[in-house]
């Protein structure tokens, strides 16, 4: 999805709120995620595991270490291996040990280039083209994108935080998404993930003192939206979207204005409304003050002056 921009809440408020999720009473708890790879629009494409895998529709056939390509054929996933050929609507790479971190699948994902991945790997065949999707631990998943959506270099606090929002925005998307073949993306569409990397130590080790660990709300995981830079105040989601969820509040951030990416926008009200003054306004800005015009008026009216401006929200 190309969303709205995420909201973000403050660190401190998401950790007072982080609670263990097994003790969450009406929580659906999820310990395997399956992400969709972002491998490009192919009908051919080759990976290369490391260590022990086997193929879910094709038991009886060893698949040693090495280079592997699926191809597309009359609407199903094609793979040789040796002098065997599979010919299925799936075919599902399985880790001999799934939660283990010795087994891996190396490819060139189409948007972050060459990645590891640990887990299982399905391929199969939507829309004419190849699809991949890794199935792995949840906690595993979060090693791949809390380095990613927040820099290696953070501080370990910050870090912990982002993992607690990235696990309970993951959960929240497989407990929404049960009847589709995949839970969640690895772009920013949903979470930025580019698979496993050891060297991410201090990520890793946030996810590690985190784990499990996510924000609830009246017995429900959070959908916990967030941005690299909110422009130095939160937002209300009935503003963004049409549902008011209570657990995110409209409030100023102090601490985005000295974040060198937070944007900033200068808006132009003109004191008298004519055409040459409208011509200079930013269209959205000019709507909005025409539709709370009208709102207010309950009828069409006609934007002459403006007598004075004040901040909506916060108060």
């Amino acid at each position: 999805m190309k969303k709205p921009q995420r909201i973000v809440a403050a660190l401190l408020t998401l950790l007072t709120l982080a609670v263990s999720a097994p003790k969450a009473e009406a929580v659906a708890y999820h310990t395997d995620i399956r992400v969709l790879i972002s491998i490009g629009n192919v009908t051919s494409f080759t990976i290369k595991t490391v260590g022990e895998y086997s193929i879910a529709e094709a038991p009886n056939v060893t698949v040693e270490p090495g280079e592997y390509t699926i191809e597309r054929v009359a609407g199903k996933a094609r793979l040789k291996v040796g002098d065997k050929t599979i010919v299925s609507a799936t075919i599902t790479f399985v880790s001999s040990d799934f939660y283990s971190l010795k087994n891996y699948i190396r490819l060139d994902n189409a948007r972050h280039g060459v990645c590891t991945y640990i887990g299982n790997m399905a391929f199969d065949v939507r829309e004419g083209l190849l699809r991949a999707i890794n199935t792995l631990p949840l906690e595993h998943y979060l090693y791949g994108v809390v380095p990613h959506e927040m820099s290696n270099r953070f501080p370990l606090e910050a870090l912990k935080a982002q993992a607690i929002c990235a696990r309970s925005y993951a959960m929240s998307m497989c407990s929404r998404y049960v009847g589709r073949t995949y839970d969640i993306r690895d772009t920013s569409d949903d979470q930025t993930y580019h698979g496993y990397a050891s060297s991410y130590r201090r990520a890793i080790a946030a996810v590690n003192a985190t784990a499990g660990q996510v924000v609830v709300y009246d017995g429900d995981i959070v959908e916990t939206y967030y941005s690299a830079s909110n422009g130095g105040q939160t937002e209300l989601t009935s503003n963004v979207w049409s549902a008011e969820l209570p657990y995110y509040v409209a409030k100023d951030d102090p601490y985005d204005l000295q974040n060198p990416s937070s944007g900033e926008e200068t808006s132009f009200i003109p004191r008298e409304f004519s055409k040459d003054t409208i011509a200079l306004m930013d269209r959205t800005v000019y709507a909005a003050l025409q539709r709370g015009a009208n709102s207010f008026a309950g009828e069409a009216v006609t934007l002459v002056s403006t007598v004075d401006v004040l901040p909506h929200t916060p108060k």
